[in-house]
């Protein structure tokens, strides 16, 4: 496992089978997004796990996009799935997918524990038709996402998911 910057190194490296980009604080610059845009685009895949503070990430988003992801503004609180006991909603026992080959092995009685987390919604409007986003991991129909401003936002939301985009030539990124 070893860290890469795609600016400093002139992209992914070509050996790199899983690029995990795990909880930027920073936004990408426009050339990192250009080059994980062609590592993607050349069947490339990645993991990002978004971070624990919320901070706007416009190139990070932008790149989430180009899958039908869009990344929602604040914090995601879920009233109907939470731990009462830690006395927020925004610790929350999240909605699992079992059918996923990400969650295949869990049960229903598997519980999850996501606090301060940001989520994403699928894009309906000028969606790419070649992606197919899968969610694995969603809050219910009572999930809020509760901006720094206070403002909330009733629905339910991505917490973990899988874009995959089908090239014309077959090939899956």
């Amino acid at each position: 496992l070893d860290a890469v910057s795609p600016a400093l190194n002139g992209g992914v490296p070509e050996d790199c089978d899983l690029l995990i980009a795990n909880g930027p604080t920073t936004d990408l610059s426009e050339s990192e997004r250009e080059l994980l845009e062609a590592y993607l685009d050349g069947g490339g895949q990645m993991i990002l796990l978004l971070p624990e503070d919320y901070v706007e990430l416009p190139n990070w988003d932008a790149l989430m996009n180009r899958f039908n992801l869009d990344m929602v503004e604040g914090y995601i609180a879920d009233t109907s799935r939470y731990y009462p006991q830690l006395g927020s909603p925004f610790a929350i026992c999240a909605t699992l997918d079992l059918s996923s080959p990400i969650t295949s092995a869990l049960s229903s009685d598997t519980l999850t524990l996501l606090t301060n987390s940001q989520g994403f919604v699928e894009l309906t409007e000028g969606a790419d038709e070649s992606v197919t986003v899968t969610p694995f991991m969603t809050t219910t129909s009572d999930g809020y996402a509760v901006t720094l401003e206070g403002s909330q936002t009733q629905g339910t939301y991505l917490l973990g998911a899988v874009a995959e985009r089908t090239g014309e030539d077959g090939e899956t990124t």
